[in-house]
């Protein structure tokens, strides 16, 4: 009995050896009954070694549901099947896809008798194609934005994520030059880009301007690929650009700090963790009559005043410690070994984790106001005692004057009393029988007497005056008209 294919290939094809392609037959059981020389290059075995085994157990365990659909359908049907895939364990222990084209083998009646099938190795085909999906899948779907443009800048392909980021919606940029989003000032850039990859490079990276929808700016770092054809002429360009933005703002920021810290008139330092002076601005080195080279890589210690080092110290360690920004004044001493009073405004730049990175410190001469503010208690001191010695000079002038007052009060009470009694005595003697000399000569000790009675009771009111105690006696008298 004779048995033919139903339609596959020529007999020739049965003695294929081709490392890529391989016949052989089943029996309608499903044994392995002849496989050509070709499955050594395909598998890395010998034929031998799957003949009069069943199909399924040369497959991967994945497919031997598949594959065993296909046989029946062949069976029941009588009708070839083409294009099933399927893998197959390598030599090298690597699975590797197939691709089987298998027809019915039929006897002379035309009943079934078996299967001859033609197997192709498709793995690169099928690699290629996994990873053209996973690109495809990581470019529509991706966090980074990309873009697919042919070599003249077109825009052929953009995913979800390059879009979001400049406004749109991917059809919308889909076919325009990349030229029109880009900021009017780097468009040059993109030419010398292109230019670039088309002529001798693979990639190209550079850093570039997108404007949005709304007509913000976009700082991006572009990285561009090449996928060129056989003859090395580029096919199309894989750009991913990355959003630098807020790292080219940042960067701004500290070129006008470095700025500022460099050619500032306010004396500024940064200091590491371990309290050496990494960076001393002109202003600080000029304050302390050092460069900077001299000052940079030194502890603070070496220029702080003996006296202010331990209390500088603790209040670094404070600061570096979580308790910042810390103010405080301390004393430097210059190259000429002069005291300068500073004002220090200390605080910490950290990391993410909160960890301290360095202390940046501010620092304000205050020597003229520390001296002035020394002259100012100087000046202060001078006046108390001045104040003092007024005070007590003007106590001892008050109790010089009681004491005056009290003399004379008492004088003028011991001087009164006998002079009353001369006065009293010279009355006296008047109101006798005198001759004119003896009355005359009476009359004067009177006058005189009652003189310097007067002088005493005026004294003595003099005194009473200074002493507060000055009464007022009422008598009668008589107005002038």
């Amino acid at each position: 009995m004779s048995v033919r294919p139903a339609s596959l290939t020529t007999p020739e094809s049965m003695l294929l050896d081709s490392s890529r392609e391989v016949t052989f037959k089943l029996t309608t059981t499903g044994i392995l009954t002849f496989i050509s020389p070709g499955w050594i290059g395909m598998v890395g075995r010998q034929p031998s070694e799957a003949v009069g085994r069943r199909f399924e157990q040369v497959l991967h365990p994945d497919d031997v549901a598949s594959a065993a659909t296909a046989f029946h359908a062949i069976l029941a049907s009588g009708l070839p099947q083409r294009g099933f895939e399927y893998r197959v364990r390598h030599a090298s222990g690597l699975w590797r896809w197939h691709t089987l084209t298998a027809v019915p083998l039929k006897d002379e009646t035309g009943s079934i008798v078996g299967i001859e099938a033609l197997a192709r190795d498709i793995d690169d085909r099928k690699r290629a194609e996994e990873a053209h999906e996973r690109f495809r899948v990581g470019f529509e779907r991706g966090a980074v934005p990309q873009t697919i443009a042919a070599p003249d800048g077109c825009l052929l392909r953009v995913n979800d994520a390059f879009a979001r980021m400049l406004g749109y919606v991917p059809t919308e940029m889909i076919g325009r030059p990349f030229a029109d989003f880009t900021h009017p000032d780097d468009r040059a850039d993109g030419a010398r880009a292109l230019d670039a990859l088309g002529s001798r490079s693979d990639t190209f990276r550079y850093e570039k301007r997108y404007v949005t929808r709304e007509g913000a700016t976009v700082w991006t770092d572009v990285n561009v690929a090449a996928v060129r054809d056989e003859a090395g002429a580029p096919k199309y360009l894989i750009a991913t650009v990355i959003d630098i933005t807020e790292r080219k703002h940042a960067e701004e920021v500290d070129e006008r700090l470095k700025v500022s810290f460099e050619l500032g008139a306010v004396p500024q330092v940064v200091t590491g963790i371990d309290g050496r002076l990494l960076q001393v601005n002109e202003a600080m080195a000029r304050m302390l009559g050092y460069s900077r080279a001299e000052l940079e890589g030194r502890p603070f210690t070496d220029v702080t005043h003996p006296d202010d080092r331990a209390n500088s110290t603790l209040h670094f360690s404070e600061q570096i410690g979580g308790h910042d920004p810390v103010r405080f004044e301390k004393r430097y001493i210059t190259r000429d070994g002069a005291t300068i009073w500073a004002d220090a405004h200390i605080v910490t730049v950290r990391a993410s984790d909160g960890k301290p990175v360095y202390s940046l410190g501010t620092f304000v001469d205050i020597t003229e106001r520390k001296r002035a503010e020394l002259d100012l208690r100087h000046a202060n001191q001078l006046l108390e005692e001045a104040t003092a010695r007024a005070n007590d000079m003007a106590a001892r002038a008050e109790m010089a004057g009681i004491a005056k007052s009290e003399f004379l009060a008492n004088m003028s009470h011991e001087i009164r009393t006998p002079m009353n009694g001369v006065i009293g005595m010279t009355g006296l003697l008047l109101d006798t029988e005198l001759t004119g000399d003896q009355r005359r000569y009476a009359e004067a000790v009177r006058g005189s007497g009652e003189a310097l009675l007067a002088l005493v009771n005026s004294v003595l009111d003099f005194s009473k005056i200074e002493a507060g105690k000055l009464g007022l006696e009422i008598q009668p008298f008589q107005g002038v008209t």
